[in-house]
This record gives structure tokens, sequence and C-alpha cells, in this order.
């Protein structure tokens, strides 16, 4: 299997950056050859005008459904490393109602308005700014609409198990679909838009279209089910079977519900106090391993974890599971439970949580503390720097020590962890 850049953790890499920008470049000029350009055709099909925006979209997911449909096929691509966004019913209904409302008032939405700025038209500089001001204004109300924001929560929603259909059934009903809207599309236009009809060698290619597009689909009907696990020539998997596998539902409500997990300040008095039975596995890379870590944790890095866990970790007492967040973590908490491990636990935000919330000075806190609790606040954090700090190897980039002031986490901890 290819592992994506997102899964192989290449996607604020160097040519993460490069593959992320020849893309948009293609993405805007794709734009442009389409129309996209201009605010009066994207508006045109809330009016039923020219709906050259519908059938880009629809062509869009069209190639979508089949390209990764042969690409697991051939077992070019996990769908285990593709990441499928949770879903939020208030959220994303209300935000699809103003950002429909935003399009139909300002003729953009910020992707074509910025296709728009590069051909210099005014109102999508007006509408870019509009955006940006809407955003902050977002951020400013948040505590009011976070009710909304993160209400109705549905993790793991598929269109297939919804409607309880195979996936290659469904393609095949998505794909007539489109040819339908294809069809009324194109008769809407000549209806409404009082567009002229195509000459009959246009209409001859489009059904030719359309039924290249019903073969292609039912052909995944006959395609074999992807590889599970293995490799091809020269590729490494980027992840083990066992982390590409579906979670156990039961594991996965467990998981959801933070009954495994360790806040970074109990962790760290249990370390303090030399509690016994209790290992910190730490599973960063090497090299952010050594650069900071917690005392007595050992090294097991994600993709060694499968290989290493019986060898490594001991068949008794408890485990932490560290890594620079929270979504690694869990992944290897799910491939531990699946091999019978029930004292296992994740470390709540990683490393980057473990550093803000234990080894930051209470003064710069979001909230410092006032009164009789400073004295107290401030001696235990001095003990807690003490502990994991004094003689500790916090390297920075050019190899000098770190400041003493350990306000900023160590190069080993990134601002933000990027889930899987």
């Amino acid at each position: 299997m290819n592992g994506t850049l997102y899964s192989l953790e290449l996607l604020d890499s160097g040519i993460g950056f490069i593959l992320a920008g020849l893309i948009g470049v293609l993405f805007g000029f794709f734009l442009e050859q389409a129309g996209f350009g201009s605010s009066r055709r994207l508006t045109g099909a809330f009016y039923f005008r020219d709906m050259a925006v519908l059938k880009v979209l629809l062509t869009a997911v069209v190639v979508a459904l089949l390209g990764v449909r042969f690409l697991t096929a051939f077992g070019w691509l996990d769908l285990g490393q593709v990441v499928v966004l949770d879903t939020y019913w208030g959220a994303q209904i209300v935000g699809g109602l103003v950002l429909g409302i935003g399009l139909v008032v300002g003729g953009w939405c910020p992707a074509t308005a910025l296709v728009g700025l590069a051909s210099a038209k005014l109102d999508a500089l007006v509408f870019l700014v509009g955006a940006v001001f809407g955003s902050i204004l977002f951020s400013e109300l948040f505590p009011l609409v976070q009710p909304l924001y993160e209400g109705r929560h549905v993790a793991g929603l598929h269109l297939d198990t919804t409607l309880d259909l195979p996936p290659e059934r469904l393609m095949v009903l998505l794909c007539g679909a489109a040819v339908l809207v294809f069809t009324v599309s194109s008769w809407l236009q000549q209806v409404i838009g009082r567009q002229p009809s195509p000459d009959p060698s246009i209409r001859r290619r489009r059904a030719a279209a359309a039924l290249a597009l019903l073969a292609l689909a039912w052909l995944t009907t006959r395609l074999p089910e992807a590889p599970s696990g293995g490799t091809h020539a020269g590729v490494v998997p980027a992840w083990p079977a066992a982390f590409r596998t579906a979670p156990e539902p039961g594991l996965v409500a467990e998981l959801a519900a933070e009954r495994t997990h360790i806040a970074p300040l109990e962790l760290a008095e249990l370390l303090q106090a030399g509690t016994p039975d209790l290992l910190v596995v730490d599973i960063r890379p090497a090299a952010a391993f050594a650069q900071f870590h917690l005392p007595g944790a050992i090294n097991v890095p994600i993709e060694d974890l499968e290989t290493q866990a019986t060898s490594k970790l001991p068949t008794a007492g408890r485990i932490v599971l560290v890594a620079n967040g929270t979504p690694y973590a869990a992944q290897a908490w799910l491939a531990l439970r699946r091999q019978g491990r029930t004292d296992v636990c994740v470390l709540t935000d990683g490393m980057l949580g473990f550093w803000r919330e234990c080894l930051t000075p209470p003064s710069l806190t979001e909230a410092p503390p006032t009164g009789s609790a400073t004295a107290a606040l401030a001696q235990a954090y001095q003990a807690r720097r003490d502990f994991f700090l004094t003689g500790a190897p916090v390297a920075a980039p050019d190899g000098a020590r770190a400041p003493a002031d350990p306000a900023s986490p160590p190069p080993s901890v990134p601002r933000e962890d990027r889930a899987p």
C-alpha cells in the first residue's frame, strides 16, 4: 500500500508544501478554465440559467468515487489512511445555508474568490475582505455558537452504511444519478436560460460519455476487494495492519468517553511519587524522544509498536501511551487493546499538553493564579521543573540548550498534533 502524505506525516514537509502549491495552482487554473472566475456564472446555477457549477462539482464527485475504488482495488491506496471528517449536523446545515446565501449575494465562494482576485476582479476582493472580517467575528462570538458548532456530533458516518447498501451498488446509483442530473441541468439551461440546443455531434458525445461512466461504475462491482496488508515492490506500508482495521464499536465508545485517558498533572504526580508498575511508552520518533522525554519512559515508535509490543512491553502493570498529542496515542491504544491488554491509557493532549499544564510557569498560563493559591502553585511548579527538567537534554535546533523559561515547548513538541 502507498501511504498518503497525511499518514506519513509529510503534509507539512518540503514535498508537502511543493505539492500543495502545485495542486493549488492547477486547481485555480481549472476553475478559471471552467468559467468560475466569473461571479455571474457562479450564481447562474441558482437561477437555473447556467448549470456549469453543478456539473463541475458532480464531475469531481464521480471522478473521486471511481478513482478511489480503482486505486483501492489495485492495492495502490489504503482507505484506512484517508481521513473521513466527523459529522456535526447543526454546524454543517447552518454553515451550508450561510455559505449558499453568501454565494448568491456575493457571487463568490472563498476558493473562486481567489481565482477572481487573480483575474483582478474588484468584487472578489470585497468578498475576501468580508470573509476575513466574518472569520474574526466568528472567533469573537465563538462562545455563543459553540453549542451549535459542536452539537449533533456523529463520528464515522458513511452513506453506504446509513442507507444499508453495498458500496459498489451505491456507486452505480450515484453515477446514474449524476447522469440524470446532468441531463436535467442541460434541459433547464435550454428552457430557462434560453441557451441554444447543442449540435447533434455534441449530444452524441454526451451520450457516449454517460454510457462510459455507467460502464465504469458497473465495472467497479466486478473488481476484487482491496488487499488486506502486504506490500508492493519497494513500497513499505505507512501503518501496520492493526492500525488499518476498523476498531470494534465498543472500543471506540470506550476511547471516546475518555475513560482511558490520564491527565498530565495526574501523570506528573505519579512519576514524581515513583509509582511502581507504571510504564510510560513514548511512541514518537526516536529523534524526538532523544531530545526530550519523561523520566523512565521507553521509546517504541508507533510503526514498530505492533511487532515489538510483546518483547518490549511488560505483561503486567499500567502503561501510559505518549505521543505529541492525543490522536496517534489513541491509535496505539486501539492496537494494544486488540492484543488483549486492558491496563493501558493515553496521556491527554500528549507531550504538548504535558508541557503546557505541568512545565509552564503559573504566571504564563491563560488564567494566572491570584491570592493564597499563588505560592502553592509556584512551589508545585518548581518541584515539577526540578524533577522533569534538571539534567534533561532539551536541545534547541542549533544544538544549544533551550532557554531557561520553559513556556515554549522544546523542538520535539510540535504546536499541534496531526490526526491520522
